[in-house]
C-alpha cells in the first residue's frame, strides 16, 4: 500500500470509479491524508484503485471458520489505548455472495467495534474463494511471521486451503468418527500436532492404525485421544508391526485411559514408555 496515502477519518475525499463488484454496500470514495494538499492525480488515483483500499462496516465482516480463537484481552487492550495510527489496515477478500470475509485484523476489528467505531478502512484481497483465502491466511501466519495462531486455526486454514496432508490426515480421522477441535471431547481430538507427527514421522497407515485400535478399545472417549497416548501407542505400533492388534485391543480395554495416560507421563524415557505398552500387550485375559 502507500505510505503517503494514510487512512483516517474526517479526511480528504476522491470520487474515482471503483471496480463494481466491491461497491455494494461500501461507500464509493477513497479516502487519503488531509495532509495532502495539492490536486491528487488521476494516476495516483488509478494507484489506489488497484490497491482496492474501502471503508467497510465492521458489523458486515464476517469471520471465517479458520480464524484463530478470539483472545478476549487482546481485544480489551486494543479498545482501551485505541489509536488510529496502530490500526493498520484490514485484509478481507470478497466472496460472490457479496460477503466480506477477514483474512487479518480480526482483533483490531473487535477493538474498534467495542469503542463504536462504525468503519474501518480495509484492503480487499486479490482472492476469488475461501480456498484463496485461507492460503493467504496461513501465509501471513506461518512461522516466519506470526507464531500466535493455534494448531486448530491453522490446520482448518490448511483444509481449506484444501493442502494435501491436512486433507489425508481429515480424511482418517472423519472416517473413524473424529474431527479436530480445540479441546479434547469424546468425538473430537485436540493433539493436532501430534496427529501430524505421526503422519510425517510414520506414515499415514500408522495414523489409521493407533486411532482405531484407541476407537475399537475404548470407543469415543476423550481420554484416549490424549496427546501422550496417541505419540506414545504409535511408537509402540511402529515398534512392533507384527503384534497381534485384536490382542492388542482386548488388553486395553481393562486398561482406564486415564490411568494409562498417568503412567506414561511418570517417566520420561520412551524405552520405559514402550515397556508399559508391552506389560499390557503380555499381560493375561481374564
Amino acid at each position: 500500500m502507500l505510505n503517503k496515502y494514510v487512512v483516517r477519518p474526517k479526511a480528504y475525499v476522491v470520487r474515482p470509479k471503483v471496480d463494481e463488484r466491491f461497491t455494494k454496500g461500501v461507500d464509493k470514495i477513497m479516502v487519503v491524508s488531509p495532509k495532502v494538499k495539492k490536486e491528487i492525480s488521476q494516476k495516483e488515483v488509478t494507484k489506489l484503485q488497484h490497491s482496492k483500499i474501502v471503508w467497510l462496516d465492521v458489523s458486515k465482516l464476517k469471520s471465517a471458520v479458520y480464524q484463530r480463537t478470539v483472545n478476549q484481552q487482546l481485544v480489551n487492550r486494543i479498545a482501551e489505548n485505541f489509536n488510529w495510527n496502530y490500526v493498520q489496515i484490514i485484509l478481507v477478500g470478497f466472496r460472490e455472495d457479496n460477503g466480506y470475509y477477514i483474512i487479518d485484523g480480526q482483533h483490531r476489528i473487535l477493538g474498534a467495534h467495542k469503542v463504536g467505531i462504525k468503519k474501518l478502512p480495509c484492503q480487499i484481497a486479490d482472492t476469488n474463494d475461501e480456498k484463496e483465502e485461507a492460503i493467504l491466511f496461513r501465509g501471513i501466519n506461518s512461522k516466519h511471521n506470526r507464531r500466535d495462531v493455534s494448531p486448530y486455526s491453522d490446520y482448518m486454514a490448511a483444509l481449506y486451503a484444501e493442502d494435501k496432508e491436512t486433507l489425508s490426515i481429515n480424511k482418517i480421522i472423519t472416517n473413524l468418527g473424529y474431527e479436530v477441535g480445540h479441546n479434547n471431547t469424546n468425538t473430537k481430538i485436540s493433539a493436532i500436532r501430534t496427529l501430524r507427527s505421526i503422519y510425517n514421522n510414520y506414515n499415514a497407515e500408522t495414523l489409521e492404525k493407533v486411532l482405531s485400535v484407541i476407537n475399537m478399545s475404548y470407543g469415543k472417549n476423550k481420554y484416549s485421544t490424549s496427546d501422550t497416548i496417541l505419540k506414545h501407542l504409535a511408537m509402540f505400533l511402529h515398534n512392533n508391526p507384527n503384534i497381534n492388534q485384536n490382542k492388542l485391543i482386548q488388553r486395553l480395554k481393562k486398561k482406564d485411559p486415564q490411568r494409562l495416560t498417568v503412567e506414561l507421563k511418570s517417566t520420561e524415557y520412551d524405552s520405559i514408555r514402550m515397556e508399559i505398552f508391552t506389560k499390557i500387550y503380555k499381560s493375561r485375559g481374564k
